[in-house]
């Protein structure tokens, strides 16, 4: 009975909705957009008259008209939607705010809620989507590039005249001298065959590679290698036949070989000084990179560089944190072209760094407890996990030499029961028997370390770029690995750092006048690589040029609600403000 009641509801339902449709499909569309808006907002506004639409497709200029109409009773005190354009004297109008409407379209469902059999008034029910409010680059002509050195641009007339330091300092290279590029690989054999040679894709096991040949006294001419498929020198080796191929003697462990494969171009310093001469010449982009690559081999040899960044290769930091870490002045350089010629552009930044020093040593100062003596409770593990997941080490047992990467902490040694394959001679034969050991009962026997703090739980670690076998290793073993940036911290530690880090004028003056005259740039070359292309820098002092002071800038947010530099538009358009 309550299923018959049921269905005859739902084919009342059906019957409304196809009667609502007839008499939608019976009004007649209408002539143009106005009286089609006319006609929208009527059936919003009417309270007797009911019928069920559905799919309802409307323009862009229908649906802003349907915001406008049923905001308008809401929202009494808001902006207007239309934001009002901005009429300039000469008659033109320029617009401020693009509204996008192609994606964001506001759709309005109308449903009946009653589903009784009599007549009702119709509750409409309005799902709106938020239109994002975007900004826009307005499409300007391509500005034409003239070749030759940029043209001085006009001085200004406010401010307060004054001289200030630039950190460009002058460089001179040999006038004439004509610079090579060649195309080169390093390959190793591969697993397969001994026949076949596969590339070397480390970018660190390449630069290893080449200096290992370097110090074999391998080459006959003045090179520079960029680490990765050019080789550069100031030696045409057109005259030899390619490939030319460099190996190690035997008796070395790293089966690669050098291929420099072909002659890929070649440039002279000259066109450096055409460049500055002549407003027609081409920019000698190829030639300057050519001898920033060689500023950077240059330096290896006296600095330690990361990345595109140089260390001084000191044991001591030049400020340590309050919790452990470490900051190393660093400084990175370009070569530029100015108006007054070549010059070295220099700058400065200090860069946080994990100590090289033990685990357990680095926990004392983080934690601020000797845990030697006073051990760990479960809030500081959940500390040192934050600090230390993703930091590389190396052990005793392995001289330092093995890497592996922390990702939490495990159990005690005690606890860390595993099976040990172990081989013995017995009557000049080799038999393999199966130990069982913990972890302090293995470092004893196997290793001759006697674990002084057993108590403390062991780090839970993997080989680089393995995820699937975790290694136990107890922390008095473990060493954190030198040079070893800090890409982790919260906000509270950044800003505690950002007030060390920021320095005054005075003191980057000095930092960046201390890095270069560390590099030993001066006249004449010292460096090897210096001396072949006789380039070098004045290190004496920076460039003074005179400069304008300018007043501060008066900015009027409009009454805007501004908030750690985001402007809160509470859903609303604003009017544009003329800047």
């Amino acid at each position: 009975m309550s299923s018959n009641t049921h269905q005859s509801e739902l084919l009342n339902k059906k019957q409304r909705r196809r009667q609502a449709r007839a008499n939608s499909q019976q009004t007649q569309p209408p002539d143009n957009e106005h009286d089609e808006m006319d006609q929208t907002h009527a059936t919003l506004s009417t309270q007797h008259e009911h019928q069920e639409v559905n799919d309802v497709a409307l323009t862009t200029k229908e649906m802003q008209g349907l915001t406008l109409n049923a905001n308008k009773h809401a929202e009494d005190n808001a902006p207007t939607t239309f934001p009002e354009s901005e009429i300039k004297p000469d008659g033109t109008i320029a617009s401020a705010v693009i509204v996008h409407t192609e994606k964001n379209d506001r759709i309005f469902d109308e449903e009946i809620l009653s589903c009784s059999s009599q007549p009702t008034s119709p509750t409409l029910r309005r799902r709106m989507k938020r239109i994002p409010i975007t900004s826009a680059i307005p499409l300007l002509p391509p500005v034409e590039q003239s070749t030759g050195p940029p043209p001085k641009p006009m001085p200004g007339t406010k401010g307060t005249l004054t001289e200030v330091f630039v950190n460009h300092f002058p460089v001179r290279v040999a006038p004439n001298l004509m610079l090579y590029q060649y195309d080169a690989i390093i390959e190793k054999t591969s697993i397969r065959s001994q026949s076949t040679w596969d590339e070397v894709l480390s970018r660190d096991h390449r630069r290893r590679f080449v200096q290992q040949l370097a110090n074999n006294n391998a080459f006959d001419f003045t090179y520079w290698y960029d680490e990765g498929k050019c080789f550069y020198s100031t030696t045409n080796l057109s005259r030899r036949q390619f490939p030319i191929i460099y190996t190690l003697p035997l008796g070395h462990q790293d089966n690669f070989r050098l291929c420099i494969l072909k002659l890929s171009g070649q440039w002279s310093t000259s066109t450096i000084t055409d460049y500055l001469c002549s407003p027609n010449s081409n920019v000698p982009s190829s030639a300057i990179r050519i001898l920033e690559t060689l500023l950077k081999q240059a330096l290896l040899p006296i600095t330690h560089c990361e990345g595109s960044l140089f260390y001084r290769d000191q044991s001591e930091p030049d400020i340590r944190l309050p919790d452990g870490f470490e900051l190393r002045l660093g400084f990175f350089q370009a070569l530029c072209l100015t108006q007054k010629g070549l010059t070295l552009n220099l700058q400065t930044t200090l860069t946080k760094f994990y100590p090289y020093m033990d685990i357990l040593d680095f926990l004392k100062d983080h934690l601020k407890k000797d845990i030697r003596k006073h051990g760990m409770t479960n809030n500081d593990y959940e500390k040192a996990k934050l600090v230390l997941n993703g930091c590389k080490i190396t052990t005793k047992q392995s001289n330092y030499t093995q890497i592996y990467q922390i990702r939490s902490f495990s159990d005690i040694p005690e606890r860390q029961v595993f099976d040990f394959t172990k081989e013995v001679n017995v009557n000049g034969q080799k038999t393999r028997s199966i130990i069982q050991y913990n972890l302090i009962d293995y470092y004893g026997h196997e290793k001759n370390i006697q674990l002084q703090y057993p108590k403390l739980r062991c780090l839970q670690c993997y080989f680089l770029h393995e995820r699937h076998d975790p290694k136990h290793l107890p922390m008095e073993v473990c060493r954190i690995l030198q040079w070893q940036e800090c890409e982790r911290e919260s906000a509270h530690e950044q800003r505690n750092r950002q007030s060390l880090t920021i320095p005054t004028p005075d003191q980057r003056y000095r930092d960046i006048m201390s890095s270069l005259q560390s590099c030993d740039y001066r006249s004449p070359p010292t460096l090897p690589l210096c001396k072949a292309v006789q380039l070098t820098v004045d290190d004496t002092e920076m460039k003074l040029i005179k400069a304008r002071i300018l007043p501060p800038p008066i900015i009027n947010n409009n009454h805007a609600e501004i908030t750690m530099g985001r402007i809160n538009l509470k859903g609303k358009f604003v009017d544009p403000y003329k800047l």
